[in-house]
This record gives C-alpha cells, structure tokens and sequence, in this order.
C-alpha cells in the first residue's frame, strides 16, 4: 500500500515557506519563494580567512535534464563556515524525522 509522502515540490515551483527562526527568503510580490534544485556543491579555505562556498543548482526540470548547471559562489568567514553545518543539520532533521515516522506507521 502506497503511503502519503506529503507534498512534493517541484523544481522552480513557487510556494510558501514559513520558518521558526524567520529568515529573510528572497519573495515575489505575493510573498512567495521560488525554489531552485541544489545539485552540487564544493568548498575551499581562501589565504587562511574565507572559506569559498559555490553552490550548484538547476531552476526547471528543462535544466536538469538538459545537464545546464548554474553556480552561486560566496565567501564566509571561518566561524561562519562552522555555524552552516549546525544550521542545517538543524533543518533537514525535522523532515527526516516525520518521513521516519511516516515509514513506522
């Protein structure tokens, strides 16, 4: 028997997203955020004061089947870079936990 997954979003969908610790998301004019597919990522440190973070992604389906990979890179300071992993870590087990869950049932 199939077990409701809850919703499932799509790439580039556009959807609201709430947060308990209220960061900013970049919106439209409805207040919704666009999604983009993360596919890669890769880190180095930079002369002992930054770490360069690039992110990879896809915005449509059509990117991601086609291979187009678009890149964001940015740079955090050293105590940021250790903050990122707990702030995700944080986020991701909120939806693993209920898929757990959902799977015990």
């Amino acid at each position: 028997m199939a077990r409701d997954r809850g919703p499932r979003l799509e790439l580039g969908e556009i959807t609201r997203v709430k947060s308990s610790n209220g960061p900013l998301f970049e919106t439209d004019c409805k207040g919704n955020v666009r999604l983009n597919q993360v596919t890669g990522w890769a880190a180095t440190s930079v002369a002992d004061v930054a770490v360069l973070l690039q992110l990879r992604f896809v915005k449509s389906e059509v990117e991601l089947k086609s291979g187009k990979r678009r890149s964001f890179q940015f740079a955090v300071n050293p105590l940021g870079a250790l903050e990122l992993p707990d702030l995700l870590i944080k986020n991701a087990r909120r939806p693993l936990d209920q898929s757990l869950l959902l799977k015990s049932r």
